[in-house]
């Protein structure tokens, strides 16, 4: 039952995270005005708005003017709950559920975003640095002791963003351009920060492919 609902929470918050891939890059504020249709402009009543089942039963299309609706919408959805759900597996209902999920929604917006614009929001990365420094705190994978998990904290920090740093330099030098972003290294930054395999892997395997991933969608 605690996983269903962790599932349901995650496909809401999805929901929202397509408001922030679509109207971040583009200056909108994710507040206002509430949701429309991107092609008539007319606002969704919120029987239309929920996640994933709403896209099904309107077959995807608008019910005011009949047009599309990206699969990438119930897609994220559901992605989304999925990655919460894992969450809620690997973590139960502890003080390290809610920072990873954050986490994992931060991602997954970033890397949204990332695929269409090749930027990743300051505001992500600036406010994920923040909980990781907050929770190392108490994440246990860093340490048995408040000092230790500080400590290996920070190496992970440096060890994340030097590595990147170093890779940049290199590469602008031999190709006598930009090879590599500063929001990939920031991303780094924070997976290392937490130090959780399965954030590292997100940062050096999905979000290099997952381009490939939507481009299929």
């Amino acid at each position: 039952m605690e996983g269903f609902l962790i599932f349901l929470f995650g496909l809401i918050l999805g929901s929202f995270a397509n408001v922030c891939i679509y109207r971040m890059p583009r200056n909108i504020s994710v507040v206002k005005p509430s949701s429309h249709c991107t092609n008539c402009n007319n606002f969704i009543k919120w029987y239309d708005n929920i996640p994933v089942l709403s896209y099904i039963i309107l077959r995807g299309k608008c019910r005011n003017c009949g047009s599309k609706i990206s699969f990438i919408y119930p897609s994220i959805e559901l992605i989304c709950g999925l990655l919460f759900l894992s969450m809620f597996f690997l973590f139960g209902f502890s003080y390290m559920l809610f920072p990873f999920c954050l986490l994992m929604f931060s991602l997954l917006v970033i890397t949204a975003i990332d695929f269409e614009f090749q930027i990743i929001p300051n505001e992500f990365s600036f406010m994920l640095m923040i909980v990781g420094i907050v929770t190392s705190f108490f994440n246990f994978m860093l340490g048995d002791t408040i000092l230790q998990r500080i400590l290996n904290s920070f190496i992970g920090f440096l060890a994340g963003g030097g590595s990147l740093l170093i890779i940049a330099v290199i590469g602008k030098w031999l190709f006598k351009k930009d090879a590599m972003g500063g929001g990939y290294g920031r991303s780094r930054c924070i997976c290392r920060m937490g130090k959780s395999f399965i954030c590292y892997f997100y940062c050096l395997f999905i979000r290099q492919y997952s381009r490939n991933i939507f481009n299929f969608i």
